[in-house]
């Protein structure tokens, strides 16, 4: 079957997206009259706002007339307004209230996120707080929820044994549907399908699948609901993107489909995704092809044209669908709303470095330090972003640390890059979901290190997946010569590198930020992977992110 749209013969489509902002998000008022709503973080001197269509801002206290906080109440590290910023030099100070940490917590998307509310309600409270017995209460229900894997489906938070018993349930509707639509008999697929929807709405399959039955069949405006069902799950899903832009292009709304079809190829590029975008760009009128943002969509789409062999526009878009390895695997709205990443600690009060994208557009953070807890246990404490770089990837947390509390701090390496094939350490917390949440050890050499202004620097064959992100890539001696930033895509021929932001950089950013890491020492006994190990693990840590 061709899955093809002719230009020009959707007349009734219906595929205006409406993106609503979160009940969460903060809302700056300016000066100028201009209101932005989004992510605000205090930084130096102002503050970094990323506004909910994902531009980012950098402002000044003296631009700012008011800040109000989504939910009435502080977000991760941004103060309420006529307050002075975070520093690195000091301890955030964050107002909690019992009954507005309650109401936050019944519109988080994930468990995880109303563990941390509460857990920043417990970091932060009076000890004499007269709430403190019904915070912990809630901390526990919540993260029991957390631990049985808990979502809110259709509206109830469910976990445990009767989440396993919805999702077999809408697996087997769907392996019959599945099977169903091999035997060439749509219909009763999409009547599966529906089932299968009904019963789990947070699959994202299901719904992408109804949704791209429904284009085939021409149905626009059933197409563009189960479209926009998918979007909520998974909003940076390229065939989501790809087909919301379709929409919008055989509509002859360009200005819309355009840039959805090349954010589309920013999230992963694929043969369809660049042939409808050169076809769109073809069909646009001239006037809007002189956009700047359209001129930078077609430069994209003539670059990835030679590497699909395209020669030019067709006459027709193609319908993209879902790749193989983005079906199942992942879960649903539960287990999108949340990421893990590592970090470790640069200052004795609580101070940790990461990454900026491991705690950018995070509402809440929880950090994890392994073992440090009473009788060896782990000990969990809210996070609160200080600092975000705007020109490197990297971020500095503040947890609260008790009075009698010890927290080991890394050392970096006192030379700013590595050489050439020097052995390394790469310590984190990759795949938690698959690989449980143990600290994990890989071992490589530097495959190669550049002098660059900004980026990754350090490239290591060192095993490197996603959590690692913000974890220390450590020398010989047990110093940090690195960051981990991101990692090259693998392929059947080819392996994946790690890249890594060097010491050099990382001691830049610090001292920006008047944070001063104490060198380690290359002489003497060079340490033992064994030995690496047991060095580092007390100063890294663990950092889940929730939207």
């Amino acid at each position: 079957m061709l899955n093809e749209f002719r230009i020009g013969t959707l007349l009734g489509v219906a595929a205006t997206l409406v993106l609503a902002s979160s009940v969460s998000a903060d809302r700056v008022k300016l000066k100028d009259g201009r209101v932005i709503e989004g992510t605000v973080i205090p930084q130096g001197s102002g503050y970094w706002v990323r506004s909910s269509d994902g531009q980012t801002y950098k402002l000044t206290k003296e631009e700012v007339v008011s800040i109000d906080k989504g939910a009435a109440a502080p977000a991760a590290g941004t103060p309420a307004a006529g307050t002075t910023p975070a520093s690195p030099g000091a301890a955030p100070k964050i107002a909690v209230n019992f009954n507005v940490t309650k109401s936050r917590c019944t519109v988080v998307d994930s468990a995880l996120a109303a563990v941390t509310l509460w857990q920043q309600f417990l970091d932060n409270a009076p000890e004499n707080s007269p709430d403190l017995p019904a915070a912990r209460e809630e901390h526990a229900k919540w993260k029991a929820l957390a631990d049985s894997s808990a979502e809110k489906i259709k509206g109830k938070w469910i976990g445990g044994d009767e989440r396993k018993a919805i999702l077999a349930k809408a697996t087997a509707l769907q392996k019959e549907a599945d099977e169903l639509i091999e035997q060439q008999q749509t219909l009763q697929a999409v009547k599966k399908l529906e089932e299968a929807a009904a019963v789990y709405p947070n699959s994202f399959e299901s719904n992408f699948q109804l949704a791209y039955i429904y284009m085939i069949q021409h149905d626009e405006k059933k197409a563009a609901e189960w479209f926009a069902k998918a979007s909520a799950i998974r909003p940076d899903a390229p065939e989501v993107l790809a087909n919301q832009g379709l929409l919008h292009c055989v509509k002859r709304r360009y200005d819309v489909g355009i840039p959805l079809m090349t954010k589309a190829l920013q999230k992963g590029d694929r043969r369809e995704i660049v042939h409808n975008l050169i076809t769109a760009i073809s069909s646009a009128p001239e006037v809007l092809r002189r956009r700047a943002d359209i001129k930078e969509a077609e430069g994209a789409a003539r670059l990835l044209a030679g590497k699909y062999n395209l020669s030019g526009p067709g006459d027709s878009y193609l319908i993209v669908p879902l790749m193989k390895e983005n079906r199942g695997g992942r879960g649903g709205a539960e287990h999108e709303a949340m990421w893990s990443g590592t970090g470790f600690i640069v200052a004795a009060d609580g101070l940790i470095l990461t990454n900026r994208h491991v705690v950018e557009g995070a509402k809440t953070l929880m950090v994890i330090l392994k073992g440090a807890g009473p009788g060896g246990s782990d000990l969990q404490r809210s996070g609160e972003v200080v600092v975000i770089d705007d020109q490197q990837d990297l971020a500095l947390v503040r947890i609260k640390v008790d009075a009698k509390q010890t927290l080991t701090v890394m050392q970096l390496a006192p030379t700013d890059a590595p050489g050439d094939g020097a052995e390394c350490t790469v310590i984190g917390f990759p795949m938690i979901d698959r690989l449980g949440a143990a600290v994990k050890i890989t071992r490589g050499i530097v495959s190669s290190a550049a002098k660059q202004a900004n980026g990754p620097d350090i490239m290591v064959d060192a095993k490197v997946n996603p959590g690692n992100s913000g974890g220390p890539i450590l020398d010989r001696y047990g110093n940090v010569m690195a960051i981990v930033s991101m990692k090259t895509v693998a392929s059947r021929l080819e392996d994946s590198y790690g890249l890594g932001i060097s010491a050099g950089m990382v001691r830049r950013f610090l001292a920006k930020n008047s944070v001063t890491l104490k060198p380690g020492t290359t002489d003497g006994k060079t340490l033992s992977a064994e030995e690496i190990a047991a060095k580092a693990k007390p100063s890294t840590v663990c950092i889940l992110g929730t939207k």
